[in-house]
């Protein structure tokens, strides 16, 4: 049950609002808890710390740093993705479109663009040759003959035009010309390398079977070479020979009557050690010789 207090009308009672008005009779109020009137009302209370916020992201950009904020880091994020499946279509495109020029001799944009002049010409000349082509139908038909008839006595009298008959001699002159000057940076090229190759050859020692070869299309440097190699086997040749020849002589010498070395009676005046040991068991060769062995043993040591 509520509790109430009397208290009189005529006291003064302040308000924000009003003034109570007097009077003589008596009101009951509900009896007030002076403690919780004298407390402020309450606030919601707000936190202790603020919200912490994420810190900045750092990017590479353009080769560069820069930083965007978090909040921001799943847009850029979806269009990374975005880019990374565009750049992929795009990879694929280009791989097939190189897989298509590949199969026809496209291997870089050089070969495209050549291949792009080489179409933009051969379609210059073919629609010349149609107008060509068109201009012989309209004489043929103006003068009543027939068009290829016309066209093989016009490639005739052409022919034998005379500026024509010197365009061909000019051409045929520059062909000769540069044919020449190739062959002269030929010839140069062939000689710096010899040169390097041979620094203290003189050119007037090569024999004439070399230029003889230079003549035939071969280089300076093979043409010498192939003479060198040559020369060198018939040297070895020689020398095999003059070997074999002097084995032979030494095996004649050796084995012939009379040797030092044989059995039969010897030509020399001196008899070796070596040579007496050889034949010490052989009366005949000691009898015949002995005078020789004798005048011989002088000399052994």
């Amino acid at each position: 049950m509520e509790e109430f207090a009397t208290i009189p009308t005529n006291q003064s009672q302040e308000s924000t609002e009003t003034t109570a008005p007097s009077t003589s009779e008596t009101v009951d109020i509900p009896a007030v808890d002076t403690d919780s009137v004298n407390e402020p009302a309450s606030e919601p209370k707000a936190d202790a710390t603020p919200e912490a916020k994420e810190p900045p992201i750092k990017i590479k950009y353009n080769h560069e740093e820069v930083e965007i904020p978090y909040e921001e880091a799943t847009t850029w994020i979806q269009k990374g993705k975005n880019y990374d499946k565009v750049t992929g279509k795009l990879a694929e495109r280009d791989a097939e479109v190189a897989k298509r020029f590949s199969t026809q001799g496209i291997n870089t944009w050089e070969d495209l663009l050549k291949g792009w002049d080489a179409t933009q010409q051969r379609q210059k000349e073919q629609a010349l040759d149609q107008e060509y082509q068109n201009a012989v139908k309209q004489e043929a038909e103006k003068w009543g003959a027939d068009p290829d008839t016309l066209t093989q006595i016009a490639n005739a009298l052409a022919s034998k035009h005379p500026s024509v008959l010197k365009s061909q001699q000019l051409e045929l002159e520059n062909g000769q010309i540069k044919s020449q000057q190739q062959q002269q940076a030929q010839i140069n090229q062939s000689a710096t390398e010899f040169k390097a190759a041979y620094p203290s050859l003189d050119y007037s020692t090569i024999p004439q079977e070399v230029w003889d070869k230079c003549n035939k299309g071969y280089s300076l440097m093979d043409s010498y070479q192939i003479y060198e190699n040559k020369a060198l086997k018939e040297k070895i040749a020689a020398q095999e020979k003059a070997i074999h020849v002097k084995e032979t002589n030494q095996n004649n010498a050796i084995n012939s009557p009379g040797s030092v070395t044989g059995n039969g009676a010897t030509v020399a005046d001196y008899i070796s050690a070596d040579t007496f040991e050889k034949n010490k068991d052989d009366q005949r060769w000691i009898i015949k010789n002995l005078s020789k062995i004798q005048e011989s043993r002088a000399k052994w040591k």
